[in-house]
């Protein structure tokens, strides 16, 4: 076969490198240490890390095929893809390091494969193959430009990509609090996140103190795809009356199920045998809250604690040392 018997080009080989290191980036992404990075996202309800192995898996496969053609497309759409993720991530000051890392593997490969246009035209031509173009033999097109797949891949991702703009109505009535006080601490954290997992005995003895000179959220940053059917349990739990001690008790729970990890089913039956009382209810408003609540107070990793002090800047604190060393601060303050 052709592409077997021909000689690679250091372009391929570039290719070949820098898909390796993106797969790096997004295996780094999901196997956290001290904090796990967080930046929501999905297209058409199929999560962006998801679709990052596809497109890797995609320029390896294009590029020892030697299809020219289908590698520019592809990268194309990735490169207009990318550049709304970072755009949003500049509008809404809520900034992914990795994701950034990934975004810079995909304009690196782009640039990598970039080849100039065989010929440039007055006026719009030049401009629309400034991005390049390819050939597409099979289907008899020639001259392809490069910035309709950059069009499309932008355009697909700002029309998927979901937020929200504003707090919702209430704000703070919705995400339960514990506690009284004029300084609110927020605990971000998620269930499948394994320094939160190390963290959260830890800091039990903290929180049981603590609750008697501040209020305390405890918030779910959903990116795994059980969170949001565990923090359910959790709000309906808090819901049918359960006191702070109680939620602390939940919480621990929960975080074991999670390092298990247990399904839906088994996670019901759990509550069901401890006596755990859930009283259902309509959460789009409460997880409409968590949404915002991520946005404003610019969380990108778990576990963090923000401490909200009237008249004071916000306080940010991330990593499983940095978060316990702060509800150690907070009790001797």
């Amino acid at each position: 076969m052709k592409w077997v018997t021909e000689r690679w080009t250091v372009r391929q080989g570039i290719s070949v490198f820098l898909s390796l290191a993106g797969f790096g980036v997004l295996a780094y992404y999901s196997l956290c240490d001290t904090e796990c990075r967080y930046l929501r996202g999905d297209i058409l309800g199929v999560d962006l890390k998801i679709l990052g192995y596809v497109f890797l898996s995609l320029v390896l496969l294009f590029t020892i095929l030697k299809d020219r053609g289908g590698l520019g497309i592809l990268l194309a759409a990735a490169l207009g893809a990318e550049g709304f993720l970072v755009f949003f991530q500049v509008w809404e000051e809520v900034f992914c390091p990795w994701c950034l890392a990934f975004a810079l593997v995909v304009l690196l490969l782009f640039a990598a494969n970039y080849e100039r246009p065989s010929r440039w035209e007055k006026g719009y031509d030049r401009l629309l193959r400034s991005l390049g173009e390819v050939n597409l033999p099979e289907i008899g097109i020639r001259r392809f430009p490069l910035w309709v797949p950059a069009g499309l891949g932008f355009a697909l991702v700002f029309l998927s990509l979901t937020a929200v703009p504003n707090p919702p109505e209430g704000l703070g009535r919705h995400v339960p609090v514990f506690g009284r006080g004029s300084v609110e601490v927020r605990l971000y954290t998620n269930y499948f996140c394994r320094p939160c997992q190390a963290l959260e005995p830890r800091i039990y003895p903290l929180l049981e103190k603590l609750i008697h000179r501040y209020r305390i959220r405890f918030v779910q940053v959903p990116h795994h795809s059980l969170t949001d059917r565990y923090f359910y349990r959790y709000l309906a739990a808090v819901n049918g009356g359960a006191g702070f001690a109680r939620a602390l008790e939940i919480r621990q729970i929960l975080f074991q199920c999670a390092a298990a990890p247990v399904d839906e089913a088994v996670l019901d039956r759990v509550f069901q045998r401890l006596g755990i009382a859930m009283v259902p209810y309509d959460t789009s408003l409460t997880m409409a809250e968590r949404d915002w609540m991520l946005r404003d107070d610019k969380v990108v990793a778990t576990p963090t604690l923000v401490v909200l002090r009237p008249g004071s800047a916000v306080e940010r604190h991330r990593g499983l040392e940095g978060v316990e060393k702060a509800l150690r601060d907070l009790l001797e303050g």
